[in-house]
């Protein structure tokens, strides 16, 4: 559905937590089989494993589930935390996105669904059968809108993260700020105060570390924390004095964590990831979290959403792979204009009418290229819509931003769908909105 129209958000919400339409979630068997070959997943509907070349860049959906909340009768939950973590062998580099829950956003699959919070992708993709689940929904989300590959998924449960700080001693932080946390969701009176200062987490309080929002910045610190952690726990299992104890103990640490870590990744894969990372300096680890200004924070049908910027987020993430590039594009000066850079990208523009108003989009298409624009196409959508929106599929910043400037839009009617092999690069679809307020003479 288009932004803002169609079904109720909260209907549809509600429907994609019912039973009828989520799968029952059955037990999960134990795999107790040491199969260096095997994806730690279960069989069934899940992203395919596939060859990784030790030697070439890899891309990995990291997944915080709360399986906790999920009911035997009432499907898959929502994603706690979302990570897209990258990792180049050659440059001895990695970095970290942290993507807030609350992104609102388009997802691929059943129309009727989209756009979303992010964090219900997976919830939805496990409901309603898409290829990979609720794994392959949510990488496939990320690829339209970042225009990236996401090569493998891991998820991990509260529970099992615990168990897996304790067994390598806990994890060193500084705590920036005093935090009262919650180091056992679900047990009442269990709150503990963490105060400032470098420390040795155990499991129970630094999960309570990177769950609460109870601060100032919210999701956002939050998300920050979440870095924080994964670097020190990656630091510490990868320490001189760690390996040969988790090298002795590995089978018994593979049965006791295998029910609780889900990935496409291979047992052998991981390894060699692991080993792989070793050595990458802390310089050379790179961390963003999406916050404003790349997105913008709004309340849409009574829900708290964050509108995402597309442009500067796949700004963001390309700096994470390429750190020491320059500038991904110059900024628009007296010398260089916004309508020359517009030239210079040329992108195709399709318009096409929502309403019931002939002509709307001819007059638009005009209004368009007199002011500098590319637009081959001119037609009538395939269904009424109520708000005007802009779809860009190859990746078009400059002429995003002069089209949401001379239509007087905001960021709230954009949305990527990256598809490069599009007979055009941007899609128009005009709204009872435009019909009735826009500025052509």
């Amino acid at each position: 559905m288009a932004f803002g129209t169609g079904r109720d958000l909260a209907a549809a919400q509600q429907e994609a937590q019912s039973p009828a339409m989520l799968p029952t979630l059955a037990p999960t068997p134990t795999r107790h089989s040491l199969d260096e070959n095997a994806p730690l997943q279960d069989s069934g509907n899940r992203p395919d494993s596939t060859p990784w070349d030790e030697n070439e860049p890899i891309t990995v959906l990291l997944m915080g589930l709360d399986t906790r909340t999920w009911k035997p009768d009432g499907g898959a939950g929502l994603t706690d935390t979302i990570i897209l973590a990258t990792f180049d062998p050659q440059k001895q580099s990695a970095g970290l996105l942290s993507i807030p829950r609350d992104l609102w956003i388009e997802i691929p699959g059943d129309p009727q669904y989209s756009p979303c919070k992010i964090n219900q992708a997976y919830m939805i993709g496990e409901g309603t059968g898409y290829p990979g689940g609720g794994p392959g929904l949510l990488m496939d989300t990320l690829e339209q809108f970042l225009g990236t590959t996401v090569d493998y998924y891991a998820s991990v449960d509260f529970n099992t993260f615990i168990a897996l700080v304790d067994a390598v001693g806990g994890v060193k932080v500084d705590v920036q700020e005093t935090l009262i946390v919650d180091p056992s969701p679900g047990v009442d009176d269990e709150m503990k105060k963490i105060e400032p200062g470098v420390q040795v987490l155990p499991g129970g309080l630094a999960l309570g570390y990177v769950r609460t929002r109870d601060t100032a910045e919210g999701d956002f610190g939050r998300a920050a924390r979440q870095q924080q952690v994964l670097v020190a726990l990656q630091q510490r299992v990868m320490s001189y004095d760690m390996i040969p104890t988790l090298i002795g103990e590995f089978p018994n640490l593979y049965r006791e964590f295998s029910n609780g870590i889900e990935t496409n990744l291979t047992l052998k894969q991981l390894i060699a990831l692991g080993l792989a990372s070793k050595d990458i300096s802390l310089e050379n680890i790179h961390y963003k979290v999406i916050s404003p200004p790349l997105v913008e924070a709004t309340m849409l049908e009574n829900f708290y959403v964050l509108i995402p910027d597309p442009a500067k987020i796949r700004a963001a993430w390309d700096g994470i792979l390429n750190p020491t590039a320059p500038e991904l594009a110059p900024q628009a000066t007296k010398e260089i204009s916004l309508t020359s850079l517009v030239a210079e990208e040329n992108a195709r523009i399709a318009v096409y009418n929502g309403t019931s108003h002939p002509g709307l989009a001819g007059d638009t298409a005009d209004f368009l290229k007199r002011n500098g624009f590319h637009v081959p196409e001119v037609g009538n959508a395939d269904k009424y819509a109520e708000q005007t929106f802009i779809y860009d599929y190859s990746g078009n910043p400059y002429t995003i931003e002069y089209l949401l400037t001379i239509m007087d839009l905001s960021n709230a009617h954009l949305s990527y769908r990256y598809q490069p092999e599009a007979v055009y690069d941007i899609l128009i679809v005009l709204g009872a909105d435009w019909a009735a307020q826009n500025p052509i003479p």
